[in-house]
């Protein structure tokens, strides 16, 4: 390790290892830093980026246009996202694609999600082939350097100008690195229960379906030097997962009971036993997390022709998970079974509604249960409109109620950047030699609530803002 770089790089997610790459294509000298001694944290789970008229759009015969989509975000953000930052994002994001594309990205198909628009360029090997087979070899042959098991505890300040970073590895002696720039990239917050607590509104429990890693180290350091604060509480909600608090999230991300009772529109039902909402709302994963967290508890119910009609297939909503569409549910009655069984603190199971809402002190529960029956025999969701196709008559037992959490895949900002990705300062002034990009700068993006209307644009964001960065430092240096 050099005492002198002209880059530093705080985390080695996505937007870190692009960085990486750009920065040795400039021919500056690069350090990249990862706190865990793996790389990739939760880019590694990223499925594809966001682009608007791409080459695979164009083969694929898809047409939309950038203004199009700067107008939906827009829209949808309440112009709470910053316009010109998207504008230059929207205009980039093509070239993005066909940049990996050079480094050796290989594509799958271009897809959306539910009913939005089809901008998703799903990456062959997900996004852990990328970084760690791709970009930081990369980024090492052309000369940068990557260590693990660091950890940046402090930036230093010369004249309101970042000049040095503190690095320290468990009881090593630390090392002051000087640097003309540094770029934070380490991912946001979500893994920071602290930071969830106090900067977030939401009453039920939010459970992480990421790496792990993103505990807000990055973000702090930039307080600490005079950051402005900016979307703190934004989340990129992934609708429901079972509320099972002994596993990691991700372990029920393509789980059959998950998909059955969380993303499969089945009955919903809150602390009291109330409906809440249209429960069509889970093919829009951001909305549905909003209207999960806004209840104490969510149940959803089944009973087991429901759990037999979904095994035997075909589900009423496929499920697409870039290799193909999941038409059926195969085995899923066999699975809940073990897990009524194991007398999991998530899964009820009763008879009748009225000890199954005895179970559950849900007051409300048997008389939600009639009325809902009505709507599925005379095919009419008189109360919310709910799609015909997802009315299960409930109208044999046993029964099931699967305690639902909202999961989540990352926060999405934290620090106000400017249209080159320099940090700002409580005036709205760049913090000199600093950089944000990826989760930690995302907040440019969106209002309160992550538009999955629009698949992709976190990570090709953090794309974006990578390389966008390095061109800034670069134009400096």
């Amino acid at each position: 390790m050099q005492d002198n770089y002209d880059v530093v790089i705080i985390g080695a997610g996505l937007s870190g290892s692009v960085a990486a790459v750009e920065a040795v294509q400039k021919g500056l000298s690069v350090l990249v830093v990862e706190k865990y001694e793996s790389v990739g944290g939760s880019g590694n789970f990223v499925e594809g980026i966001f682009a608007v008229n791409s080459y695979l759009q164009q083969q694929q015969g898809i047409s939309l246009s950038e203004q199009t989509i700067l107008d939906e975000e827009l829209n949808y953000s309440h112009y709470l996202a910053d316009s010109i930052i998207l504008k230059d994002y929207i205009h980039a994001s093509a070239a993005n694609v066909d940049w990996l594309r050079t480094l050796g990205v290989s594509y799958l198909k271009v897809l959306e999600q539910a009913n939005g628009f089809q901008t998703w360029h799903l990456f062959e090997g997900l996004g852990k082939q990328v970084i760690q087979q791709i970009l930081l070899p990369l980024a090492k042959q052309g000369g940068a350097e990557v260590v693990t098991g660091y950890s940046v505890d402090r930036l230093n300040m010369t004249k309101d100008a970042i000049t040095s970073i503190h690095l320290q590895k468990g009881r090593q002696q630390p090392h002051t690195i000087s640097t003309n720039a540094v770029i934070i990239a380490s991912g946001g917050y979500l893994n920071n229960e602290w930071m969830i607590d106090h900067h977030t509104p939401f009453q039920m429990p939010i459970l992480p379906i990421n790496s792990g890693h993103n505990t807000g180290d990055g973000l702090q350091l930039a307080y600490d030097v005079g950051a402005q604060k900016s979307k703190l509480g934004v989340i990129m909600l992934c609708g429901g997962t079972i509320k099972d608090l002994s596993q990691p999230a991700y372990k029920y991300r393509d789980d059959s009971v998950c998909i059955a009772a969380a993303k499969q529109e089945m009955l919903w039902v809150n602390e009291r036993g109330n409906r809440f909402v249209d429960e069509s709302i889970a093919e829009n994963l951001s909305l549905a997390g909003n209207a999960l967290v806004s209840q104490n508890r969510v149940f959803s119910i089944l009973d087991q022709t429901t759990l037999n009609q979904l095994s035997a297939g075909p589900i009423p909503r496929p499920m697409n998970f870039g290799a193909g569409a999941l038409t059926q549910l195969s085995g899923l009655t066999d699975e809940v079974a073990k897990m009524a069984a194991s007398n999991q603190p998530y899964i009820h199971t009763a008879e009748s509604i009225t000890e199954l809402a005895e179970q559950l002190d849900t007051p409300k529960l048997v008389e939600t249960v009639t009325r809902y029956r009505q709507f599925c025999q005379h095919q009419a969701d008189d109360d919310f409109g709910k799609p015909a196709k997802y009315l299960y008559d409930l109208s044999k037992g046993p029964y099931y109620a699967i305690e639902l959490a909202a999961g989540a895949f990352c926060t999405v900002g934290g620090l106000k950047v400017d249209r080159g990705n320099a940090v700002l300062n409580h005036k709205g002034q760049p913090i000199s030699g600093l950089y944000a990009v990826g989760n930690d700068a995302a907040g440019v993006l969106v209002g309160d609530t992550y538009g999955f209307n629009v698949p992709g644009t976190e990570a090709g964001y953090a794309v974006y803002s990578g390389r966008h960065a390095v061109d800034s430092i670069a134009d400096l240096i």
